[in-house]
């Protein structure tokens, strides 16, 4: 690092509550506890807060903007904790996106069906849609074709291209390649359109459409950070190029910025993320600062951690007098469930009696690790789908489980979801009747929650069609007509899989204590005991945390949640590897 930084602890207060500032801190460095203290630092030295404007604290995830809050308890309204795409939706594409016009200058989006923005789920029936407004017929009509149209359409994100420019391209470079054709550019920009026009507005677009909004009318910047003249953004390492351009305009319109993140915990690239992009981050007069210490493992696990990292940072353990672990298993993946079992067997033996966490890689590892094989009824389930069920089904179990775990607001915002209203509040499918305005749809929800959280444990025994003949009867009581099932794909696939089945291949958006998990899903996280299941050794036998893919820090994040005792799940291994491996979790 050429910028010096300053060494700080998790309990240094800010000297000028004005200056820009860049905090690295590694992983258990204490840095949720700094950020917490200096934003009360801020509140009291601070004579830029009026009655009129807020702190403004970005956070990765939903969970972490709540936990903020939480730990922040300020009960006055100074505080705007959310998500950077919660953010700038509320404050910028809600209120100002009408603005942005096409060549025709006729309005982007149709404000009047807009209602927030979502994962963009190119389901069926939109595809449908798109393919024949757009005359689009140079592909055939195989399920193989369709499965890989709808991953095109869903991998679909918005990068700054050679010029500047930004462009809308698949995150993977050969998505758009489907048997011997590609799809055209111009139809992949004409279905985002088409989206549009039906008020659908995706993640991405809320970064594309904030930044057009910024870059168009400049005003909007002034207004923003006067509203907001503090600005602070934790893990930033994962920002992408979109957000750091937005957040330095905001730095240049008077907003004082602060970003806090760990360059070896970027695992986000395939959204366009980069370790770089934090490492060189800079604004006039920034301060900048590192955090070292380790307040989380142990020190055979820190020690692990600093060998896999081999940069500039060198963390020290702070309780060096807690006893912990690092253990090898090696596993052909033949039986998943008993190298589970041998973890287990493992952590009692070391008397590991609390919270524990199973990482991997992919989702379809997760499920291999979960169900003993690879599972995909959510999958099939869309396939055989024609009347919208399975957005609504898996709203609906998103909602349940999110309940379950007792994320309450989570589990009411995906509820309203699965009652998806035309212009003038109709229902559309798979609803035959009715009509919801915005505060019914709440009202509902929080019935129909409180009524999937009462028979979750019945629905586990019951098939997919069981389930939705309860689903079917309870609307009936709401005088609402949920469709009936006829002879058909859906029929047949309802009949044959257990709402367990579905239930263990669901992918929630906001983790907060799943026991196996993504290595994706577990930033922010910590446990006493974690099982890390490796598909590939290389990674962990020459360790690269600066490379420019994220394989090496993915292993990093993973074993960092540790504790006290981190096991890690190997292929089989020969003699050699063996030896290294061993030399490497020994300390040696």
């Amino acid at each position: 690092m050429s910028v010096s930084y300053r060494k700080i602890s998790s309990e240094h207060l800010l000297e000028d509550v004005d200056k820009s500032f860049k905090v690295i801190a590694g992983p258990g460095a204490g840095k949720t506890y700094w950020l917490i203290q200096n934003i009360k630092h801020i509140l009291r030295k601070s004579n830029r807060i009026l009655p009129t404007s807020k702190i403004a604290c970005i956070t990765y995830t939903n969970v972490g903007a709540n936990e903020i809050l939480k730990r922040l308890e300020i009960k006055e309204k100074v505080i705007e904790s959310s998500t950077i795409h919660s953010f700038l939706y509320k404050n910028l594409v809600s209120p100002y996106v009408y603005l942005l016009t096409d060549d025709d200058s006729e309005p982007l989006v149709d404000i009047t069906k807009m209602k927030t923005h979502d994962e963009n789920i190119a389901s069926s029936g939109l595809i449908y849609q798109w393919k024949t407004k757009y005359n689009i017929r140079y592909f055939d009509k195989s399920k193989k074709t369709a499965k890989k149209i709808k991953s095109c359409l869903e991998d679909l994100d918005w990068f700054f291209d050679e010029n500047e420019e930004l462009t809308l391209m698949t995150r993977k470079p050969f998505s758009s390649r489907i048997g011997r054709y590609s799809v055209r550019r111009e139809d992949l920009l004409n279905y985002k359109k088409y989206c549009w026009s039906k008020g659908i507005i995706h993640h991405q677009d809320v970064l594309y459409f904030s930044y057009c909004l910024l870059e168009s009318y400049p005003v909007l910047r002034e207004i923003l950070v006067a509203k907001y003249p503090y600005i602070v953004l934790d893990e930033f390492q994962d920002t992408s190029p979109i957000q750091t351009k937005i957040i330095k305009w905001l730095s240049e319109s008077g907003a004082v910025i602060g970003v806090i993140g760990d360059p070896a915990q970027s695992i986000f690239g395939f959204q366009g993320a980069s370790r770089e992009a934090f490492v060189n981050f800079q604004l006039p007069n920034q301060k900048n600062y590192i955090m070292n210490q380790n307040r989380r493992s142990g020190e055979n696990i820190v020690s692990l951690l600093n060998k896999l990292r081999g940069d500039e940072i060198n963390q020290t353990c702070l309780w060096t007098n807690i006893a912990d672990h690092v253990s090898l298993i090696e596993c052909d993946g033949s039986d998943l469930k008993q190298t589970i079992e041998s973890f287990n067997s493992k952590r009692k033996e070391l008397n590991m009696n609390g919270d524990y966490c199973i990482l991997a890689r992919n989702n379809p590892t997760v499920s291999k690790l979960k169900n003993g094989q690879l599972i995909t009824p959510w999958e099939d389930l869309e396939q055989k789908d024609s009347a919208n069920r399975y957005r609504f089904l898996l709203s609906l179990m998103q909602c349940q489980e999110y309940g379950q775990k007792g994320m309450i607001d989570f589990a009411i915002k995906e509820c309203v979801k699965a009652f998806q209203t035309d212009a003038n509040d109709k229902l559309k499918k798979p609803f035959n009747n009715g009509n919801l305005t915005s505060l019914q749809k709440r009202s509902i929800s929080v019935s129909l929650l409180e009524f999937l959280i009462t028979n979750r444990g019945e629905a586990l025994k019951k098939s997919v069609l069981e389930f939705y003949k309860d689903l079917k009867t309870f609307f009936k009581n709401q005088n609402l007509d949920l469709q009936g099932v006829s002879a058909g794909g859906f029929k047949t696939f309802s009949e044959g899989t257990l709402v367990k089945e579905l239930i263990d291949d669901l992918k929630l958006p906001e983790e907060k204590d799943s026991e196996i998990r993504t290595i994706h899903k577990s930033k922010g996280a910590e446990f006493e005991s974690v099982l890390v299941y490796l598909e590939d050794i290389e990674k962990l036998l020459e360790p690269d945390i600066n490379e420019k893919e994220d394989e090496t820090r993915l292993l990093y994040v993973a074993c960092s949640r540790a504790k006290r005792f981190l096991c890690i799940v190997t292929p089989p291994l020969d003699n050699e590897e063996r030896q290294k491996t061993n030399r490497l979790i020994e300390g040696k």
